[in-house]
């Protein structure tokens, strides 16, 4: 199919892929539906092709898109997509990454945060900025919640094993 004709074959069976993985993992995981949140985090770097699942649609994400709690993320073959949280926090997505939103909120007078995200699939470094005791930072995974307040950490799924590696903290 040519480009005039519309969306390349290629993009167009990412994203109905993409809406099956994630319609399938909705009634799996019991979540209810996505809602119109404001943005907590934002994409600041993007290669190749990812989107996001949000109110039973696929958002095609790019640099600048805002990101909000229920957003079911997943990056295409050969993508890598960083994006970072209102406090400053960064999560980087290797390729073929599947990462959920679950929660995220912010108070910037007490410099405290709670974020909590979902790995199903893929690679997540993330990088926690400094905040006040009692917030939270939390990547899981079917086997393992890693957590940090001020730190560097990478979690990975490959082949239902999860490691996790600690560069920093």
């Amino acid at each position: 199919m040519s480009r005039e004709q519309g969306a390349p074959v290629g993009r167009r069976l990412f994203m109905g892929m993409g809406a099956a993985f994630w319609s399938v993992a909705g009634l799996v995981l019991g979540r209810p539906a996505l809602a119109a949140d404001p943005a907590v985090a934002s994409v600041v770097k993007l290669r190749g092709q990812a989107l996001a699942a949000r109110n039973g649609k696929n958002v095609m994400l790019e640099v600048g898109v805002p990101l909000q709690v229920g957003d079911a993320i997943r990056t295409g073959p050969d993508s890598r997509m960083k994006i970072q949280f209102l406090d400053g926090s960064t999560a980087t997505l290797g390729e073929n990454s599947k990462l959920s939103l679950d929660q995220a909120s912010f108070d910037k007078a007490a410099s405290k945060r709670d974020i909590g995200s979902t790995l199903l699939d893929g690679i997540v470094r993330c990088v926690v900025a400094k905040a006040a005791a009692g917030s939270s930072f939390q990547v899981s995974s079917s086997l393992v919640t890693s957590a940090a307040r001020s730190t560097e950490w990478i979690v990975a799924i490959k082949n239902h094993t999860t490691s996790l590696l600690v560069l920093e903290g």
